[in-house]
């Protein structure tokens, strides 16, 4: 009760103050309580036995008054009482028991529903009691006082001796504390007579929240999802919205300076979801995030070190922009959350010194709201394969605002960002340059990023299993001639298999008419691999020993053929060799120069 006067509990510092709180307390104590402790002082010794503690000051007690045996100590005697002869003694802190306050010259109680021209006249103080209970005088000419024989507390102007307004209690031991509904007497403050007004009583100022009761809690409790105050009353009334008279939701706000409305953009890139080269599309998971600010609301409960997020129903009674991403396979994006907030707490407005509500008002040009979608969404993008695998992929998507705005509402055009937050190096690409690019319209933007392919794996799986087979087809022409089909067996394995592979590298990616350098380097080894098995069909053993035997004929008959014939075979012979030592080398590495620089180019 103390606290709701404003007050603090008595704690006596000598014998002198001590003497006259007992001397005060006569009159009354025997009405307290039919046990020896009479009257609670603001004392304990709860948080260690024996060291009795300041319960506002929170420091031990320099002056003692207990009498032998008090203190008992123990667990439960932690609470200090007036005793009816003056001394002192520890009690169960359950026990209900009279109380003392003291009154400093600077506490004051403000009574708040009325229409008071200056904020001083809102302010009382205790003075005295009237029929047992206590007389509040306002600074200026105005009582609040308890009629016992009415069982009523009544607001009285002694200026004029008139009733202003008054309230009837439930039990004799209720105050008029906290909020209340008070009866006009007469009319009063544009209100008839006998009419249910609410007033405030208490001891809090414009920096604090009042609870219903009367009890007063710091403003950044309020709203907080705990009760800090006794009733709970404090999560009551959590609305953040609080839009002016005659808003329209469907209209856009202005400018502060009354021209067209600017949103701040910020698009937030949290990671690639899937890269498809056969479809050609890129599926991200990102968050949009407008910012703009609306002068036609006031804001309440806000956080300074946090955003205010609204609820579902205050988004519906606000304008949000509208916007569209653009390129998105299937024509809209998946919703995976959307929330509506305020930022920060600038600029409070403190209420009223006549109002009730003690809620402050944070004005919408000072504090912006916050648009933050997340979506999951697969993106077009052309892909330009001619490099694969050293190919680079430029891709893009588009934010627009609605065209239903009429060029009412655009995007800044210098205060924008766009972020990634993921891993820069994906399974088949890695992420560069993502940026927004400037577009000729302020209702749309263009974010272009960068997917560079990753070379490792496909030069491994590909380039390399290709070059050895190239190599087996090679090896091949240095086998015995007369091995035919050893030779054979091998040349037209290596070729089936290097089909196969071929077949298998163009299988990932799209069926496009476009001649790609995988496509080349898979081609000329083809030609290289079907060039060696006719070289190997047209040297052939057969043709060998045919010619050997004519030679090895009788020399009965003289002739020149097999002159000839060993000039044909030495022809033959040395071109193989010619080929498999010189030629063929030559080629592929000729190719190799040609095509590595190209793709160097390409990088």
């Amino acid at each position: 009760m103390c606290h709701l006067l404003g007050l603090t509990m008595t704690v006596p510092t000598s014998d002198e103050e001590n003497t006259q709180l007992f001397t005060e307390l006569l009159p009354v104590v025997e009405t307290c309580s039919s046990s020896i402790w009479k009257v609670w002082l603001g004392i304990s010794d709860l948080a260690e036995e024996g060291v009795w503690m300041h319960l506002e000051q929170q420091k031990q007690i320099e002056y003692e008054n207990f009498k032998p045996p008090y203190p008992f100590g123990g667990l439960k005697l932690n609470c200090g009482s007036m005793l009816g002869d003056g001394f002192w003694g520890d009690e169960n802190c359950s026990e209900r028991k009279c109380y003392s306050c003291t009154q400093r010259p600077s506490d004051y109680l403000n009574l708040r529903g009325l229409c008071f021209v200056d904020e001083h006249q809102t302010r009382f103080y205790l003075e005295g009691r009237r029929d047992e209970r206590p007389l509040f005088r306002g600074f200026y000419d105005h009582i609040i006082f308890w009629e016992k024989e009415s069982g009523k507390w009544f607001i009285q102007n002694v200026h004029t001796n008139s009733t202003l307004v008054w309230f009837e209690v439930l039990n004799n031991h209720d105050y008029p504390l906290g909020l209340r509904e008070w009866t006009t007497q007469d009319q009063l403050c544009g209100v008839q007579a006998d009419t249910k007004v609410s007033l405030s009583l208490s001891a809090c100022s414009s920096s604090q929240f009042m609870c219903s009761s009367g009890q007063c809690i710091a403003m950044d409790r309020r709203c907080n999802l705990r009760h800090d105050c006794i009733d709970g009353s404090d999560e009551d009334g959590c609305e953040v919205v609080s839009p002016g008279t005659g808003y329209r939701r469907h209209l856009p706000p202005m400018d502060p300076s009354g021209l067209v409305l600017t949103i701040t953009p910020t698009i937030l890139i949290n990671r690639f979801v899937d890269i498809d080269d056969i479809s050609m599309t890129v599926a991200l998971q990102l968050r949009i995030i407008l910012e703009w600010n609306d002068g036609r609301i006031n804001f309440r409960h806000l956080r300074s070190e946090k955003k205010t997020i609204l609820t579902e129903k205050e988004m519906g009674r606000i304008w949000v922009p509208q916007y569209q991403l653009a390129d998105v396979e299937g024509g809209r994006p998946e919703v995976l959350e959307r929330v509506v907030s305020v930022s920060g707490a600038s600029n409070p407005v403190f209420p009223d010194h006549n109002s009730v509500i003690m809620d402050w008002d944070y004005p919408g040009f000072n504090n912006s709201l916050i648009l933050d979608v997340q979506h999951l969404a697969r993106f077009a993008c052309a892909f330009e394969l001619f490099s694969y695998p050293f190919d680079i992929q430029r891709c893009s998507f588009q934010l627009r605002l609605s065209t239903a705005y009429d060029s009412n509402v655009q995007l800044s055009s210098t205060n924008r960002t766009v972020l990634y937050n993921g891993s820069r190096e994906l399974v088949m690409y890695s992420v560069h340059n993502i940026m927004i690019r400037a577009s000729g319209s302020r209702e749309h933007l263009v974010v272009e990023f960068e997917l560079h392919r990753r070379q490792g794996m496909i030069l491994l799986s590909t380039f390399l299993p290709s070059m050895l087979l190239l190599l087996v087809s090679w090896a091949t022409l240095f086998v015995k001639l007369d091995a035919l089909n050893v030779r054979a067996v091998m040349s037209l394995t290596t070729l089936l298999v290097l089909y196969t592979l071929a077949t298998n590298a163009s299988r990932l990616l799209p069926a496009t008419a476009t001649v790609k350098l995988v496509d080349i380097w898979f081609l000329f080894i083809i030609v290289l691999l079907f060039f060696n098995i006719m070289i190997h069909i047209f040297v052939t053993e057969g043709e060998l020993r045919s010619l050997f035997r004519i030679a090895s004929k009788p020399c009965r008959v003289v002739k020149v053929e097999p002159l000839s014939l060993d000039v044909r075979i030495s022809k033959t012979i040395l071109f193989l060799r010619v080929y498999r030592v010189l030629l063929m080398p030559a080629i592929v590495l000729l190719f190799n120069i040609v095509f590595w620089v190209k793709c160097l180019l390409v990088l």
